[in-house]
């Protein structure tokens, strides 16, 4: 054997202790930078109300923030609707026509998936 090996053995335990530590930070960042990212959508403040008329089910934005269209999903009776808009603000209403009956509305905020609006609506 040679004797000029005996600095090895400490010089590749410190460098797998770095690589363990450089993994465990990259796995711990990993992890808080998806629940950051979670966390800072939050779902907007607004009090929407579905109203039945004569053939159609009227969608009104009665107060708080504005919400962009392509982050709401409407449901009347299970099936999504496409009401055409960009921004859905306050004083905005969304229209479908439907069959006379009692339908179920449903309205999403897609990404947090949280439900703004749960009722049913008579149609005449």
């Amino acid at each position: 054997m040679r004797k000029d090996e005996k600095g090895v053995s400490p010089v590749i335990g410190v460098i797998l202790m770095v690589a363990v530590t450089v993994i465990l930070a990259a796995v711990v960042w990993t992890f808080v930078n998806t629940y950051a990212s979670a966390v800072s959508k939050k779902t907007p403040n607004a009090a929407l109300q579905a109203v039945g008329g004569k053939g159609k089910i009227t969608i009104k934005h009665m107060g708080g923030e504005p919400i962009k269209c392509d982050e709401l999903e409407i449901k009347i009776d299970g099936t999504s609707q496409d009401l055409g808009c960009i921004y859905f603000s306050v004083g905005d209403e969304l229209t479908s026509i439907v069959n006379a009956g009692i339908h179920r509305v449903t309205v999403t905020y897609l990404p947090t998936n949280t439900i703004l609006l749960e009722t049913t609506v008579r149609v005449w």
